[in-house]
């Protein structure tokens, strides 16, 4: 017989893996919001990318991870808060979430 050592997932790796659904999930929600789909398309392109990083337990990527949910939480207040307007800041918070994916990548290849 064989036995094989299970491989254990550390508390780093379920945490960032919650961290990275929860804020693909809060993209549906950026969308509803999005009453006039001004960012529908950037936006379903962001949902995307969330969906298919893969979580990691390196802290330096974690910390990334909150960090993009953080800005994902400032996008649905400012969502919110806009009449059906085209917002800069809204357009910057997509390409500031969008910069820190491709940070998270370069720090996953490290």
């Amino acid at each position: 017989m064989c036995f094989k050592k299970k491989k254990r997932l550390g508390v780093t790796y379920i945490d960032d893996r919650k961290c990275l659904l929860l804020a693909a999930q809060s993209v549906d929600v950026l969308i509803a919001l999005d009453k006039d789909e001004l960012y529908k398309d950037r936006l379903l392109a962001l949902q995307d990318s969330l969906l298919y990083l893969s979580p990691r337990e390196n802290q330096e990527v974690f910390d990334i991870d909150q960090k993009i949910a953080e800005k994902i939480g400032d996008l649905k207040l400012i969502l919110n808060k806009s009449d059906d307007i085209k917002d800069e800041s809204i357009d910057k918070i997509i390409t500031t979430i969008f910069v820190m994916i491709k940070e998270r990548d370069a720090k996953e290849l490290k």
